[in-house]
């Protein structure tokens, strides 16, 4: 999990401060369960290819439901990045 923060953070415990890489990134929006989000890295991944392409490094996750308050999976919005290199 991550979150953003306004200043540097030490280290501590389990916690260790990481950075998203520069970039371009290649994104789109899933609206269902988790576990159906399959097609949506395919279609990123497909995307950065035809458009001449390659991911660089893993992809990252944005979820924008609380599936406490949002119970039905069907309707859960999640975001999914893909940064990738330029030809």
């Amino acid at each position: 999990a991550g979150f953003p923060v306004t200043s540097p953070i030490e280290p501590g415990g389990e916690v260790q401060p990481s950075g998203l890489p520069a970039g371009p990134a290649a994104t789109t929006v899933h609206v269902g369960p988790y576990d159906q989000m399959e097609p949506a890295y395919q279609a990123l991944t497909s995307w950065v290819r035809d458009h001449g392409g390659e991911p660089a490094g893993d992809a990252w996750e944005i979820y924008f439901s609380d599936p406490v308050s949002e119970p039905d999976p069907a309707t859960w919005r999640t975001e999914v990045v893909q940064p990738y290199q330029a030809a």
